[in-house]
């Protein structure tokens, strides 16, 4: 049985080994070019607090890491659909665990972001995050999913300090359906009372929440982001991305 205490100190102790990082930016390496913006960036005397590199190759992730020496980097993770009860027993889990740990070690990243999605399901692709089951059930799987990579990130960091990522579950876009019998802020709840993961609230994600269900057509937006984030466990928030989708 989990002991909900533990795994809240096992959490805080993990965020205290990672320093306020400020505004960040979440970016791709490709599109729009990397080197590209920050150089523009710089050019009109600005840079961000950290970059949040969404998943690349090793070798183009290593030369982001030596190119921008002076900026901490974090890492946007794809691939290991947490949200599906099966995935441990994919011979493809501990291949992808093992990809993201080098990657991971290579940028020496404060963290791993990963949607609390999947793009895959039944033999099918639907090119973008389709949202967990939001049921107790499904929250104690992505739990123990996320509980199997903190072993494997812990077992295999190379951070310098000693220290290794912390795991941060991203709340994910509304896009083709959602279901479930527990509301979404219940879910996050139930998960991370069972694993020491920290959160990343998506202010475009909770909008798409809003904006497709019938929420939009019962109560303004104001009151629905309020009533939302009253149950939302807002202590384990690390990072808010606040534009984009």
């Amino acid at each position: 049985m989990v002991d909900p205490d533990f795994v809240q100190q096992d959490f805080q102790r993990r965020l205290g080994e990672i320093p306020p990082q400020g505004m960040g930016l979440s970016v791709d390496v490709y599109s729009p070019d990397l080197f590209e913006l920050v150089n523009k960036l710089r050019e009109r005397g600005l840079q961000p607090g950290y970059l949040e590199v969404f998943k690349a190759t090793t070798t183009t992730l290593a030369t982001v890491r030596q190119a921008f020496r002076d900026i901490p980097l974090a890492y946007h993770g794809e691939g290991l659909w947490i949200t599906q009860p099966d995935v441990q027993a994919s011979s493809f889990f501990q291949q992808d665990v093992d990809e993201m740990v080098l990657q991971l070690n290579s940028i020496q990243s404060l963290w791993l972001n990963h949607e609390c999605a999947m793009k895959q399901m039944a033999g099918y692709s639907f090119g973008t995050y389709v949202p967990p089951l939001y049921t107790r059930l499904s929250a104690e799987v992505v739990a123990a999913n996320i509980a199997a990579v903190l072993q494997m990130m812990d077992r295999q960091n190379r951070r310098a300090d000693g220290t290794a990522p912390l795991f941060l579950l991203e709340m994910p876009p509304l896009t083709y359906f959602s279901a479930g019998t527990i509301p979404i802020p219940r879910f996050f709840q139930l998960a991370t009372t069972l694993t020491p993961c920290g959160l990343v609230l998506d202010i475009g994600h909770l909008w798409t929440v809003y904006r497709y269900t019938a929420a939009c057509r019962r109560t303004s937006l104001a009151r629905f982001v309020g009533e939302f984030l009253d149950e939302f466990p807002l202590e384990r928030v690390v990072e808010i991305h606040i534009a984009g989708l």
